[in-house]
């Protein structure tokens, strides 16, 4: 962990705010005491020139007020005491008298001056008390106009006196002034001194933070920004360097920085490896779906040729019902041929080589029967069959095809009894030939056949009945697998579209996700792709060959 990883931006910050706070607090404290020194030395040297001037101006007064007198004495001696002019110079030298003590109340109202020896204050004082009193005296003694009075009043020496202790005051305070000029200049040369020094101390203080916030913020910042730049242009190949003991706010920015570009990593590898997935599983279910379309096709071939045999099925039915019917009204014109025969013996023979021709076409129908019931046998099997394959839309198809099988194998049964009845009618019209003398018995053995025949015959008609009930049923069953096929075959259209769509968009996420760089480490393994089912095409189912009577017995 570097130095400065472990200086916070914010300490950083503050501590160069308190620093340039303080320069800037020292250089003002400095800068106020100079103005403040600079003050004192203004406000001595403004009360000293305000003390000198008023007490100069009371020094002139009071000499003018000597000045007077000096004039009154000459001119009482020159035009005498009644002289004109007398009275304007004591006014006079009342009023600069007065002058003199209004500039001396502004002296004394002044501040003291801060240095300056108080004895020579004192002494100045009591000199000017000392003068202006004995000007006043003077001024009185000049309203006498009297010479020897005023001759009598020496004020040369209280002069002197005050002359000598306003020089020596005078002195005093220009020394004092000087003094005041020497420390503003020097003072003024230490603060050119002290801010060169606060400006050398703050532009040091300025190349260091500098050099510092470089190194704290604007490094690491320009770094942190470069690997935004990357992250935004999608490359992820650059990991960002962490510190784990970083303390700073740039510190914590990269570590924070880091982390993210982490999980980004994960999550793109994810949504990658997702997106590989999906294609792979969407490309599955499209082959699915083919297979599924092409086999919905087929079953739909396979229903239309149910369909078809069901047509012929009905239509044999329907001629298996003529026949029966036919056969029936033959039996009934048998029956009464029969009756009639026996009375002549010549019409009981013709009429048996009638019923032998009639028996004859009768065995030809009951083997058109018997073909008939054994290809409706097959066919309801065929019919199971299918039925079975087509699953749960096709148990009421194969209740229906066991029905039509049940009324097939009566029918065969039927066939087979009339086939037996037909076998021994004929032996017995040869035996009736042969035999004349029986006639009458044979007659009424074939009467008896015969009703026997019609009876049988009205059961074949009522089965075919039911037949033909039973094939409109599995017509009915059929076309409902038909409807219900081609509403598969329209989902299994739908379902393609869908999983096309599907798969586009999945290449488009895949085309998205690829625009991001990753290293080699943290790339997804590439999917494994499941092999599409094999579609195995059926054989259409054969038509059913007429079989002999034997095999349709063991069926």
């Amino acid at each position: 962990m570097s130095f400065f990883s472990r200086i916070k931006t914010s300490t950083f910050l503050i501590g160069c705010i308190a620093l340039f706070g303080l320069l800037q607090i020292v250089s003002g404290g400095l800068f106020l005491e100079s103005l403040s020194n600079d003050r004192d030395n203004f406000s001595t040297a403004s009360a000293s020139n305000d003390k000198v001037a008023a007490l100069t101006n009371a020094w002139y007064a009071l000499n003018d007020v000597r000045a007077d007198a000096n004039r009154i004495v000459i001119w009482i001696q020159k035009e005498g005491p009644e002289s004109a002019k007398l009275p304007g110079m004591i006014a006079h030298g009342r009023a600069q008298l007065q002058a003199a003590d209004r500039w001396y109340q502004i002296y004394q109202s002044g501040a003291p001056l801060k240095g300056l020896d108080p004895a020579l204050t004192t002494q100045l004082n009591a000199s000017y008390q000392d003068f202006a009193a004995l000007l006043q005296q003077l001024m009185n003694t000049a309203d006498t106009h009297s010479l020897e009075a005023m001759f009598a009043i020496n004020a040369a020496p209280k002069q002197k006196a005050m002359m000598e202790d306003y020089d020596r005051w005078r002195e005093a305070v220009n020394i004092l002034t000087r003094q005041a000029s020497e420390q503003s200049q020097h003072a003024f040369s230490q603060m050119k001194v002290l801010l060169a020094a606060i400006m050398a101390l703050v532009l040091l203080c300025v190349a260091l933070s500098w050099r510092v916030l470089q190194q704290v913020l604007l490094r690491p910042l320009a770094a942190a920004l470069s690997h935004i730049d990357a992250i935004e242009h999608g490359d992820l190949t650059h990991p960002v360097k962490a510190d784990a003991q970083a303390r700073n706010e740039m510190g914590r920015l990269h570590n924070g920085l880091a982390r993210m570009q982490q999980a980004l990593v994960n999550t793109v590898s994810n949504v990658r490896s997702g997106s590989d997935t999906i294609l792979t599983g969407v490309s599955e279910i499209a082959a699915g779906n083919a297979d599924l379309s092409a086999r919905t096709e087929e079953q739909a071939a396979s229903l239309e040729q149910t369909a078809a045999s069901m047509e012929q099925i009905t239509a044999t039915v329907k001629q298996n019902a003529d026949n029966a019917l036919q056969a029936s009204k033959l039996a009934v014109s048998a029956a009464d041929t029969a009756e009639k025969g026996g009375d002549i013996v010549d019409g009981v023979i013709k009429t048996i080589f009638g019923m032998e021709e009639s028996a004859k076409k009768i065995a030809e129908i009951t083997s058109v029967i018997e073909s008939i019931a054994f290809q409706t046998n097959i066919l309801a099997l065929n019919a199971a069959v299918e039925a079975a394959r087509a699953g749960e839309n096709g148990r009421g198809f194969a209740v229906v095809a066991g029905e039509v099988r049940s009324l097939a194998q009566r029918s065969a049964v039927a066939a087979k009894d009339i086939k037996g009845l037909i076998e021994e009618s004929s032996s017995r019209v040869g035996q009736g030939t042969k035999l004349a003398a029986a006639a009458e018995a044979s007659m009424e053995a074939i009467v008896v056949g015969v009703k026997q025949v019609r009876d049988i015959m009205d059961e074949i008609s009522s089965a075919s009945e039911e037949q033909s009930r039973g094939i409109g049923q599995v017509g009915i069953a059929v076309a409902e697998l038909d409807r219900v096929t081609q509403q598969n075959a329209s989902l299994v259209e739908e379902s393609s579209s869908a999983s096309s769509l599907l798969q586009e968009q999945a290449q488009h996420l895949n085309q998205t996700v690829a625009t991001f760089r990753l290293d080699a480490s943290a790339r997804p393994a590439a999917p494994t792709r499941a092999q599409p089912a094999t579609l195995t095409p059926r054989s259409k189912a054969p038509r059913p060959a007429a079989m002999p009577m034997e095999s349709w017995e063991s069926f």
